[in-house]
């Protein structure tokens, strides 16, 4: 599945730049901090719309080594757009194309993150949005223990990414990698990591 994301994501971002430059106008801030960083590494950002995954594939590059991301994604959304989509196979066929690793809600958290592990420990990238759902209010919500727990258990660094929408002008903050303190538990790392990405989101100016 790697090479065949890895093969499946350099196609598509010709055609997500293609798309997204009609609509949006696209900034990057701090994007050397992605230089060197190496894979396994899970990224963590705030979540304001869909396609963020698809900008954050244009972010990393095209010949990026953190290529390709695999997505941590559901199946059931807020949004009933999203939802129909689900329901007549348009989402798991973007999820099976792209690579996406796919969490059921309800099914726990131990379970749901057996997917994430194992591609962690064959040298993924992990891209997750902790808060678990989409914020349109140009805030960031409380994260979920997800990413601190997949940290802890694979050793993996984080990458911290923030985003912030307003019009069509669209500004990607990147954040230095760093590791979490094993000795605090997962509610004081899930803090930690969601600082982290609060700040990047505050420095964030249009």
């Amino acid at each position: 599945m790697n090479t065949f994301s890895k093969i499946t994501q350099f196609f598509a971002w010709f055609i997500i730049l293609g798309i997204s430059r009609p609509f949006f106008k696209i900034e990057f801030k701090n994007r050397q901090n992605l230089i060197g960083v190496k894979a396994p590494a899970i990224l963590v950002s705030n979540h304001i719309r869909f396609y963020d995954s698809f900008l954050y594939r244009i972010a990393v590059g095209l010949f990026s080594p953190l290529s390709p991301l695999r997505f941590m994604g559901v199946k059931r959304f807020y949004n009933p757009v999203l939802n129909f989509l689900a329901k007549v196979g348009v989402v798991q066929v973007i999820y099976f194309l792209m690579g996406v690793v796919t969490v059921v809600t309800g099914q726990g958290v131990s379970k749901n993150l057996e997917g994430a592990k194992k591609a962690l420990r064959g040298g993924a990238v992990i891209a997750m949005f902790p808060e678990g759902r989409m914020y349109y209010d140009d805030t960031v919500g409380p994260f979920k223990w997800g990413a601190a727990i997949l940290a802890e258990e694979t050793d993996a660094s984080l990458i911290p990414f923030a985003i912030r929408k307003q019009g069509r002008r669209v500004i990607i903050n990147i954040g230095k990698t760093f590791d979490i303190d094993k000795q605090k538990g997962p509610t004081e790392n899930t803090e930690i990591i969601r600082d982290v990405v609060v700040k990047l989101f505050n420095e964030i100016r249009f």
